[in-house]
């Protein structure tokens, strides 16, 4: 995954809980987080950056 997607994904993230921690994989494409948020809130604020949970 580029820098930039990363970049994106965590910001949007952050932007439902600041104290939300992860980390991603490349090669597989997929993003492990960490928070006290509803994974539905996750999910939407990622899809709201154009990158839509699977």
């Amino acid at each position: 995954m580029k820098q930039l997607r990363v970049n994106t994904i965590t910001n949007a993230i952050k932007t439902v809980d600041a104290s939300a921690t992860g980390h991603s994989d490349p090669t597989t494409k997929t993003v492990v987080v960490e928070t006290e948020s509803p994974e539905s809130a996750i999910k939407t604020a990622i899809a709201q950056v154009g990158y839509p949970a699977s």
